[in-house]
């Protein structure tokens, strides 16, 4: 399928950015009117505006307001433009973002996009669907027509004037592209009311509207994603077999491969065996039962955002989705598990013997001969290593899952990660990871690896540490079983203290903060719950943020209005922590589906941790910066970095349980 040209690519993307940062009509259901019924994916989002319910006073406003973060942005796209060699598409790019994005920040929009069709091709042989982006302008659509035309011109160019249509009614403007779908708007989909009563009719905010949709059709998608198999594996074939032709032409001999290549099935019957067997795949799996996929969100009266999420897969449930089905919450004593000091944790529900059985059950469906081969490998590996891993390390596990980072554990950059288990059979658990140690011991020392893995007897317990050749002397891998709990983290001193936490009476609903974050929640059922404290995530992550985008300034040449701007991106930190509140979600299960529910500050911030992962984040964009920079005056250079690295800061105490 032939891709959009580059530049076509670059002014869609920085539509559908620019679509995702502002707000959509008011109402309960953001620009539904306008979505077909027939579409695969939904988007709308009714942000940040007086008009939107809940959005005046809240917490994102306020942190919106005193970091300023659009007008950083502006003046970063400023200094871009003043770069003479930002030409072409980048030019229009940065153009478009600086000028439509104010306003873009205000309105509302939506975005959808229906399931390919693979019947009915376009001239050029691709599938035919409808992609649509939605924007209310306002009293902005003026300033904004322009560039929303370019990108129309660009498509019809590419395309012709009959792929796509642009509309302005009354300063709502539409770009469609694809064929013209069913008059009928998504509130009338069957799935989609569906999905909308199972998370509560997707509004319920100050005004009684939702600010957010994303909604995605299960059972579309899943004929979509049949038919790319299908169409993928076809041009694949077709193409071999191409190549496979031109290479006698080509030579002018016969290889010795004829005989096979006339027994080569003709590509489509191949494509349809791989469509087949994808489908196989999928329904031994029971990933066929996902009906629909929504998430909705609605400003409180509190200023916090909640967001609601709903899987439709109605019961009886089969293969993966039937994992939860059996399952006892037991989230109240698991929680007890968690220190009060803990500054982000999750518990739920896994049993790995469950998910092995459900593996098991698909693979003798799909592929049986070689599930047998797996089977025989398996029984090999377990006389060489003298003993059965599954039966001695998973089958004495437990199904209740605690991670938690805390202050008091965990490297200068932050809290560690710690992970305890209650187990089933401390004692067989306890004998297999010691067989487990070592053979891998034997193994790691016939190979020269560096590697090690030592034993502190600690008295009534030992504590096991693998210990690798890096230079970073506070990571070394650690476990211990004890208490009938497998408990494990970073180093062996965070495991001493994670096993002190683990006896303590206090937990983590003690700190009032923690139990104040659930209250917002309500009562309800609880498979799984989790928390983030913002605060000290914000405060954690702030200087490893900035020494990562001082990194990136480095990157941008010799224009030191840019690299300033890049650096001035990250607001100070006391214009943010004043506007962060703890997040708290939980999620449950019925015979509808599962369920979810989030509260926090702004959409999705309950996905920020653990608190170190995000440092990675900078890092990796310095990089790719520095492999794409269009202003680099040394391409095939190495430049020396000399970044000046902010001094972290102590870690706030606590707060008191």
């Amino acid at each position: 399928m032939p891709l959009p040209s580059r530049r076509l690519v670059c002014l869609l993307v920085s539509l559908f950015l620019l679509s995702m940062t502002a707000g959509a009509r008011v109402g309960a259901q953001p620009m539904a009117d306008r979505v077909p019924a027939e579409a695969m994916v939904y988007v709308g989002w009714a942000g940040a505006g007086d008009a939107t319910p809940g959005f005046k006073g809240s917490k994102l406003e306020g942190l919106m307001e005193a970091t300023d973060l659009w007008g950083r942005v502006d003046r970063l796209l400023g200094a871009l433009l003043m770069e003479p060699q930002l030409r072409g598409d980048g030019r229009q790019v940065v153009e478009g973002l600086r000028a439509v994005g104010p306003v873009v920040y205000q309105r509302p929009r939506a975005f959808y996009m229906t399931q390919p069709d693979f019947e009915r091709l376009d001239t050029q042989g691709n599938p035919t669907f409808q992609l649509g982006i939605i924007l209310d302008a306002g009293d902005a659509a003026g300033n904004v027509e322009p560039h929303l035309r370019t990108i129309y011109e660009l498509i019809v160019e590419e395309k012709g004037a009959d792929a796509v249509t642009f509309t302005n009614q009354g300063g709502v403007f539409s770009i469609i592209l694809g064929p013209p779908a069913g008059e009928a708007n998504i509130t009338t989909n069957e799935a989609y009311r569906g999905a909308m009563a199972g998370v509560g009719g997707g509004g319920g905010g100050e005004g009684g509207g939702s600010a957010l949709i994303i909604y995605v059709d299960g059972q579309r998608l899943n004929g979509f994603i049949a038919s790319s198999v299908y169409k993928s594996v076809l041009e694949w074939e077709r193409m071999m077999q191409q190549w496979a032709m031109e290479d006698v032409v080509n030579h002018g001999h016969d290889d010795g491969m004829q005989p096979q290549r006339a027994e080569r099935e003709p590509p489509e019957i191949v494509a349809d065996k791989a469509r087949k067997e994808y489908i196989k795949a999928r329904d031994a799996f029971g990933m066929d039962g996902v009906r629909s996929i929504l998430f909705t969100g609605d400003f409180l009266p509190d200023g916090n955002f909640r967001t609601r999420g709903f899987v439709a897969a109605p019961a009886p449930r089969k293969g993966a989705l039937a994992l939860y089905v059996d399952h006892e919450p037991g989230v109240t004593e698991a929680l007890k598990l968690v220190p009060p000091t803990a500054t982000w944790f999750r518990v739920g529900k896994y049993n790995p013997t469950d998910a092995k059985t459900v593996w098991l059950d698909a693979m003798q469906e799909i592929a049986p001969n070689e599930l047998q081969s797996m089977r025989d490998q398996a029984a090999r590996l377990k006389r060489e290593m003298g003993f059965d891993p599954f039966t001695s390390l998973v089958e004495p596990l437990g199904d209740t899952w605690v991670l938690y980072c805390d202050p008091a554990t965990g490297s200068p950059l932050g809290p560690g990660l710690v992970v305890v288990h209650p187990i089933k059979d401390d004692v067989a658990l306890s004998l297999g990871l010691a067989q487990m140690q070592a053979w891998a011991g034997q193994e790691l020392q016939r190979e020269n690896t560096g590697v090690a893995i030592s034993t502190a007897d600690m008295g009534e317990m030992q504590i096991h540490s693998l210990a690798l050749p890096v230079p970073m002397p506070s990571f070394s891998p650690s476990w211990t079983v004890t208490g009938g709990r497998l408990i494990v983290s970073l180093n062996p001193q965070d495991v001493l203290l994670a096993v002190d936490a683990a006896g303590d009476e206090a937990g983590a609903m003690d700190n009032k903060r923690i139990a104040a974050a659930f209250a917002r929640l309500g009562e309800g059922p609880r498979d799984g719950v989790g928390y983030t404290d913002l605060e000290a995530v914000a405060t954690t992550l702030y200087f490893p943020v900035s020494n990562g985008l001082a990194l990136l300034s480095q990157q941008t040449g010799s224009n030191p209005a840019i690299a300033e701007r890049v650096r001035d991106l990250l607001p100070p930190l006391n214009t943010i922590t004043p506007h962060l509140t703890p997040t708290s979600d939980r999620f449950w299960h019925d015979d509808a589906g599962w369920h979810y529910e989030a509260v926090g500050p702004f959409p999705w911030a309950n996905v920020l941790g653990p608190d170190a992962l995000p440092i990675a984040v900078p890092l990796g964009l310095s990089i790719g910066w520095q492999q794409s920079s269009p202003f680099r005056e040394d391409v095939g250079e190495t430049k020396r970095i000399d970044v000046q690295y902010a001094k972290p800061p102590m870690m706030n105490p606590p707060p008191t349980p």
